[in-house]
């Protein structure tokens, strides 16, 4: 959030234009972008691209378990080893007050990944769509490619 504050303050947006700065991160990039979103700690950024985030730690903590790697992954000892700061860490479970400058929002993410599943997206995306409507304001998700 900081670099992005930065850059736009430097710079003046992309290229230095002054136009709009959209944030889009991958995986690990998607997750701490959407909870910096979440925490309304971006705000200078207009739209968001999330891809193959990680938007429920325990959820991918498991799937790292599945696969064998869990004892390599830095997943668990970047969010804090317990279930509670699985929950603080995790997106899907920080949407019940999307602040109001929550920027547009696309989630998108691949069929056949293997390593963060596409479910952990399509939920994320479900709540998303909900909070959003809930606020009265369609604009905090944008849509999905999945």
């Amino acid at each position: 959030a900081l670099a992005v504050e930065y850059f736009s303050e430097k710079y003046g947006g992309i290229g230095g234009s002054g136009g709009p700065v959209v944030l889009m991160g991958h995986s690990s990039g998607a997750h701490v972008s959407m909870l910096a979103a979440m925490r309304g700690r971006l705000p200078v950024v207009d739209a968001l691209i999330a891809g193959s985030g990680v938007y429920d730690v325990e959820r991918q903590q498991q799937q790292e378990k599945r696969m064998g790697v869990n004892e390599i992954s830095p997943m668990s000892a970047a969010n804090g080893f317990s279930k509670e700061s699985f929950c603080r860490y995790s997106p899907q479970f920080l949407s019940d007050d999307l602040p109001a400058n929550f920027p547009p929002t696309l989630l998108v993410h691949g069929e056949d990944d293997d390593v963060t599943p596409l479910e952990n997206s399509r939920e994320f995306h479900r709540t998303l769509e909900d909070k959003s409507t809930d606020i009265g304001r369609k604009k905090g998700l944008l849509g999905s490619f999945m």
